[in-house]
C-alpha cells in the first residue's frame, strides 16, 4: 500500500517512508504489520536502518511479543547489516519489563554494555521497572544507585 500510493504519485518509497510507516505502526500496537512492512521493505530492495529496527522491537515489545523482539534484535538487525544502538537495547529491555521477564532484562542491560553501549535513562528505567515488578526492590534500588554514577 505504501509504495503503490507513493508510486502512483511519482515518488518512490525510500528508507525514511518505510521507516516511518513502521514507526506509525509502533504507535498504534500493530506489530503484525511493522513486521510485514519491514519484510516488504527489504523484498523492494531497500536495506532497514537502525530506525526501521527500533520501532520493529517497540512495536514487538508493545504488544508483548518479547520473543519476537529479541530475534529482531539478536538476529534480524545482524542479519540485515544494522547494529544495534543504544535504542534497539532499551526497546528489548522495554519489551522484558512489559512482560515482567526482568532477569532477561538485566541479561540485556549486561550484554548492551558488554558491547561497547552505555545504557541511558530509558534502558535503566525499564530495567529497574521489571524488577519493581517481579519484586525485585533489592536489585531494583541497585540498578537505580548504578544509573546514577
Amino acid at each position: 500500500l505504501l509504495s503503490t500510493g507513493m508510486r502512483a504519485a511519482g515518488v518512490e518509497p525510500d528508507v525514511v517512508s518505510w521507516s516511518a510507516a513502521i514507526a506509525a505502526c509502533q504507535r498504534r500496537g500493530e506489530w503484525r504489520r511493522a513486521l510485514d512492512l519491514l519484510a516488504e521493505m527489504q523484498r523492494q530492495g531497500l536495506s532497514p536502518n537502525c530506525n526501521s529496527f527500533n520501532s520493529a522491537i517497540s512495536a514487538c515489545g508493545r504488544a508483548g511479543e518479547l520473543d519476537t523482539a529479541l530475534e529482531l534484535l539478536s538476529t534480524g538487525m545482524r542479519a540485515a547489516g544494522v547494529e544495534p544502538d543504544v535504542v534497539s537495547w532499551s526497546a528489548a529491555i522495554a519489551a522484558c519489563q512489559r512482560r515482567g521477564e526482568w532477569r532477561r532484562a538485566l541479561d540485556l542491560l549486561a550484554e548492551m554494555q558488554r558491547q561497547g553501549l552505555s545504557p541511558n535513562c530509558n534502558s535503566f528505567n525499564s530495567a529497574i521497572s521489571a524488577c519493581g515488578r517481579a519484586g525485585e526492590l533489592d536489585t531494583a534500588l541497585e540498578l537505580l544507585s548504578t544509573g546514577m554514577r
